[in-house]
């Protein structure tokens, strides 16, 4: 299908302010640029909060919104990132034209734009972050990676042939250049992040917490560390703590297995997931940088057949 063809070039993607430290706010900007740099047309609309309200307990959640969008229109004013292409959607929901395909993540609820062609893309397992989903019907579902695809159902909703991989918004911070051999580092550093609420299994008192630091101090302590523990199970920080040289050891989630964690191997090269992997993911740490670099090549591929695949897919008739 050439360019030329396609009746679907006009892509908005719903997002929040730009934010380094957010993977997934991240890759949504990316996403954008790439878009606008390979011959389409893509805008970010600023994202809102969406809540469910319940007849029971329906003021806090209310109330939790209104300080929300309180805080966005007059406290915090929308970022994108300088050099990136990613201009801003400055019309109301109601403009979107028919030839619109609108881009929500996983954690948005619903529909806030009540656009009629919806991709969900999904960044992480749905309701991992915030114990509940709110899909609708006639979407495209489209995974980030094979281990957040899942099999759907709604009424001619789809799961996507194709997978939509950005690279790594801030892998550039990283590498081996200055860092320390293994034989010269000491010490441990540690995330949270999305794992906070398990028990801590190392000691906290001499090693470094990364949560709230910068890509630039982040990149230094990991190339001087011996080793990097992360209690969030799918933060890209464990793979810049591996490309930096470090021990990256995940904790693993409760009853997630090693497979169920990663199904595909090449994905966990250079990553130890629990303690009893550090040897193996040292001896494919190698590995790991090829398949990062092979990973990136195939993006902009990825995002062509992505396109291609929405157009085939829309219009879906809503199901009534």
């Amino acid at each position: 299908m050439s360019q030329g063809n396609l009746k679907f070039t006009k892509f908005i993607i719903f997002a929040p302010s730009y934010s380094p430290d957010s993977g997934g706010i991240a890759v949504l900007h990316r996403l954008c640029h790439m878009l606008n740099e390979n011959g389409y047309e893509a805008s970010l609309y600023p994202s809102f909060k969406n809540v469910l309200v319940h007849k029971g307990h329906w003021l806090k959640p209310l109330l939790s919104s209104l300080a929300a969008s309180f805080k966005y229109k007059y406290l915090r004013p929308y970022k994108t990132k300088p050099g990136l292409n990613t201009p801003v959607f400055l019309g109301r929901p109601q403009d979107l034209r028919e030839n619109y395909v609108v881009i929500y993540s996983e954690g948005v609820l619903g529909n806030p734009l009540g656009a009629k062609h919806v991709v969900r893309w999904l960044l992480h397992k749905p309701g991992y972050n915030y114990g509940l989903t709110c899909f609708g019907n006639g979407e495209l579902i489209v995974s980030y990676n094979e281990s957040y695809a899942i099999d759907f159902s709604l009424p001619l909703s789809r799961m996507a042939k194709t997978l939509l991989y950005i690279p790594f918004e801030n892998l550039s911070h990283y590498g081996l250049e200055g860092a320390l051999s293994l034989e010269q580092r000491k010490g441990v550093a540690y995330c949270l992040r999305k794992g906070k609420a398990k028990p801590r299994v190392h000691d906290e008192s001499d090693a470094i917490l990364i949560d709230g630091l910068t890509h630039e101090e982040i990149a230094s302590i990991f190339k001087r560390v011996k080793s990097f523990i992360s209690y969030d199970s799918k933060t890209a920080y464990s793979i810049f703590a591996s490309v930096c040289g470090a021990d990256s050891i995940i904790i693993p989630d409760p009853g997630v297995s090693l497979e169920d964690w990663e199904p595909e191997e090449a994905k966990r090269y250079g990553l130890s997931y629990g303690f009893d992997r550090v040897e193996w993911a040292r001896n494919t740490r190698p590995l790991m940088l090829e398949e990062i670099q092979h990973s990136i090549s195939q993006s902009v591929k990825q995002m062509h057949a992505f396109v291609e695949e929405a157009n085939s897919y829309f219009p879906a008739k809503p199901f009534r």
